[in-house]
């Protein structure tokens, strides 16, 4: 009987570490998966300005060619 009760803890503690190991893997998927997702937000977030700025450019060079083309 005691052998069974020692047997049956050591099934028991390989079992919790087991699943101990794969929620920390788990955890450490997704915290890698938002990791992902803040840099590409973050590259986005650099990329806005140059694009308002480049629309800019383009209007300014459309209104200057309608004006030079209307005269």
């Amino acid at each position: 009987m005691f052998v069974f009760i020692i047997t049956l803890l050591i099934i028991l503690l390989i079992n919790f570490i087991f699943l101990y190991n794969s929620l920390i893997q788990k955890k450490n998927q997704v915290n890698n998966a938002f990791s992902t997702i803040d840099v590409i937000l973050q590259k986005r977030s650099y990329l806005i300005p140059r694009l308002v700025t480049l629309a800019q450019i383009y209007t300014a060079s459309t209104a200057v060619m309608r004006y030079s083309s209307s005269n």
